[in-house]
């Protein structure tokens, strides 16, 4: 064996080691949280992944096909084409006279056109979009280009189980309501959440792995820090996506522990469950007992 074959050798045991030892670990964070004889299992998702990861434990799983509810952001017959596109067009598309560059600085312009050069994004499909919907709409570009799967995400998962045990699914907001936060966002503000996702083009699968990394080693401090890094400054951005968001589903979630809707599953994206004003900081504040579980 030569020197060249011996380092092949030892790089893929060493990949191979790293994959088992990966495999027997991951362990996203979950939350238990209590109040009087009521308890529902909470933690976070991602939406899309590469390849299969192994996020979903045994016990996790046992506890997700025992419950008789899942809470999620959306209910899944909300995301079909045919409820989506009255919504795209009473909230996310401009008027036929009107164009992008009329509501985005120059400078968000000059890094659109650089971006989408670099990148191959087809530059005028964006001309006819509200700037904060561009910016979903070039998200999932890189997305796709980094080969994410969304039907391989937890959210799928989730619908997957939930259909095949016969489980109640409840969404915590409408789609309506969501899209209504994100139009209702100032012109300066929309501009600031496209430029955002324009200059995250160069680093985003690098980026993503290591959020999908301390997620599956639960690390609630660094998601808080990869999150707050990846938000662009502005208050407004950051109500319409997660604040106002969080606050009307810990208080929804209050409300059906108070109906006595026990032994559910609530689960939705990772960057509202860690952090201040998270749905665990703001149910905890609402006197709920909340412990860690994994």
């Amino acid at each position: 064996m030569n020197k060249y074959t011996k380092l092949l050798f030892i790089g893929l045991a060493s990949v191979v080691l790293n994959l088992i030892a990966f495999s027997a670990f991951a362990e996203i964070p979950v939350w238990e949280v209590i109040k009087g004889k009521s308890s529902y299992i909470l933690f976070g998702s991602v939406h899309a992944f590469e390849t299969p990861v192994p996020w979903l434990t045994k016990d996790l799983r046992e506890k997700i096909v025992k419950s008789d509810t899942i809470f999620m952001e959306v209910r899944p017959e909300e995301n079909k084409h045919r409820n989506i596109v009255p919504l795209l067009d009473k909230y996310a598309f401009l008027t036929d006279q009107q164009s992008i560059t009329d509501f985005i600085r120059q400078e968000t312009n000059r890094q659109l056109t650089d971006v989408a050069k670099r990148t191959n994004f087809p530059e005028k499909s964006l001309n006819h979009f509200r700037p904060w919907f561009a910016a979903i709409v070039f998200s999932q570009y890189l997305e796709e280009k980094a080969e994410l799967r969304p039907e391989i995400g937890v959210e799928a998962t989730m619908v997957g189980l939930a259909r095949t045990h016969n489980i109640k699914v409840i969404g915590l907001e409408t789609n309506e309501a969501r899209f209504r936060l994100m139009a209702g966002l100032d012109n300066k503000a929309q501009d600031k959440l496209f430029y955002q996702s324009l200059i995250e083009a160069e680093n985003y699968a690098d980026e993503f792995n290591e959020l999908v990394m301390a997620y599956l080693d639960g690390d609630t401090q660094k998601l808080d820090e990869l999150i707050k890094r990846g938000m662009p400054d502005e208050v407004s951005i950051k109500e319409a996506f997660l604040y106002e968001r969080n606050r009307r589903w810990a208080g929804k979630i209050d409300d059906y522990f108070s109906k006595g809707l026990n032994n559910a599953v609530v689960v939705v994206g990772i960057a509202h469950m860690v952090g201040k004003n998270s749905v665990i900081d703001l149910l905890q504040r609402k006197g709920f007992n909340v412990r860690r579980i994994q």
